[in-house]
C-alpha cells in the first residue's frame, strides 16, 4: 500500500475497495482553463486560460466550399486519459462545434449540427480501430451547473480501455431482455410510451423524443431512433439529420429557462446488441444527502409535465 501522502502528478484509475466502482485521479485537470465563471459557487476563484481554436493542430476537420473549418476535433491539452499511461490508458478530444465565437449549440442551425454529429461518426470509426478503447463516451456540458468550462461551445470524446460497470450492467440486463422477448428493450418501452402519448415530446419518421417515465432529472429527454441501431456508426444521413433537428429544439428550450445541461450519446459496447439513445440530462437542481446515500433520485419534476413544456415550446418557436 502506497505510503499516506504519496501522490503522483499522472493520472490514475482507481477501484472502489470492494464495489464495482471507480475514479480517475487526474491532478493535471487543476490547470484546465476556465472562461464561463470567474468564481465557482462554492466562492473558489477559477483559472482563465486557452481555448483550442485556431492556433491547435487537429486530428479530423470537416470544411465549408471555402476551406475554412466549421467542425474541429482537437487533442485535449488537459487530459485526464493518455494512450502512453498504462494506469489512466485512454483518448480525450475536443470537438469544436462551430467557428463562430460567442454561439450557442442551440441557435446553431440544424444542418451545423448535423455536422458535429458526423464529426462525433467520423471519430468513433477511428477510435474503435483500437483494440486497446473498450468503451467511447461522447458528451456535452453545457453551463457551470454541468460541468461547463469554457465559453466557446464544444462537446467531448473520451475512449477508455474498460468497460464501466454501468455500461456493463445494463448490457447484460439488455441481452437477457433481448433473449427472452426477442425485441429490443427500448423498443418496446418506445412503443408503450408512443401508446400513452403523455411524454413523447416531438417525434419524426426517424426519431422520437421522449420524457422517459422514471426521469431522474428535471426536463429529462431521450431522443430514440425507430430502427433498432447499436451504434452511431449504423445510423443514416436521414436519422442524423432528425437527431440533429430534436437537439436544436430541446437545448433551445432549455437555453431559454437558462438551464444547464449534459447531453450524451449512449454508444453500444462492441459486439452488443444494443439500442442507441441521445440522453439530455438538465441540471436545474442538486442531488441532495439523500440521493448520494440511497442512489434513488427525487425528482420534482413529473415527466408528463416535462414533455408538455417542451411541446408548448416547439409548437411555439418551430410550428411551421
Amino acid at each position: 500500500m502506497a505510503k499516506a501522502g504519496g501522490t503522483s502528478a499522472q493520472s490514475q484509475i482507481r477501484k472502489h475497495y470492494y464495489l464495482d466502482e471507480y475514479v480517475v485521479i487526474a491532478p493535471k485537470r487543476n490547470d484546465r482553463p476556465f472562461t464561463i465563471s470567474d468564481k465557482s459557487k462554492s466562492g473558489l476563484s477559477v483559472k482563465k486560460g486557452h481555448m483550442p481554436i485556431e492556433g491547435d493542430p487537429s486530428v479530423f476537420e470537416i470544411k465549408d466550399d471555402q476551406g475554412r473549418w466549421i467542425v474541429k476535433v482537437v487533442e485535449n491539452l488537459y487530459p485526464a486519459l493518455t494512450i502512453d499511461n498504462p494506469k489512466a490508458y485512454g483518448r480525450q478530444e475536443i470537438v469544436l462545434e462551430t467557428s463562430a465565437q460567442g454561439a450557442l449549440f442551440s441557435s446553431l442551425p440544424v444542418a451545423q449540427i448535423t455536422q458535429v454529429l458526423s464529426a462525433y461518426y467520423a471519430r468513433v470509426q477511428v477510435l474503435k480501430k483500437n483494440p486497446r478503447l473498450k468503451h467511447i463516451s461522447i458528451f456535452k456540458n453545457h453551463g457551470f451547473e454541468a460541468g461547463g468550462s469554457l465559453a466557446h461551445t464544444h462537446s467531448q470524446i473520451i475512449a477508455i480501455d474498460f468497460v464501466p460497470p454501468q455500461i456493463e450492467h445494463e448490457r447484460l440486463v439488455f441481452a437477457e431482455l433481448y433473449k427472452r422477448f426477442g425485441a429490443s428493450p427500448l423498443g418496446a418501452a418506445l412503443e408503450w410510451e408512443r401508446q400513452e402519448e403523455l411524454r413523447i415530446i416531438t417525434s419524426s419518421p426517424f426519431v422520437t423524443a421522449v420524457s422517459p417515465y422514471a426521469s431522474r432529472f428535471p426536463f429529462e429527454a431521450w431522443l430514440i431512433p425507430h430502427r433498432h441501431v447499436a451504434s452511431l456508426l449504423d445510423l443514416n444521413p436521414k436519422e442524423l439529420a432528425s437527431f440533429a433537428a430534436m437537439l436544436k429544439q430541446i437545448t433551445s428550450a432549455l437555453d431559454s429557462r437558462k438551464i444547464s445541461y449534459n447531453f450524451y450519446l449512449h454508444e453500444g459496447v462492441t459486439d452488443h446488441n444494443h439500442h442507441f439513445v441521445i440522453k439530455i440530462a438538465p441540471r436545474p437542481n442538486v442531488w441532495a444527502g439523500f440521493e448520494l446515500d440511497s442512489g434513488v433520485i427525487i425528482n420534482p419534476m413529473p415527466p408528463e409535465a416535462a414533455a408538455n413544456w417542451y411541446r408548448n415550446f416547439i409548437r411555439d418557436h418551430y410550428a411551421s
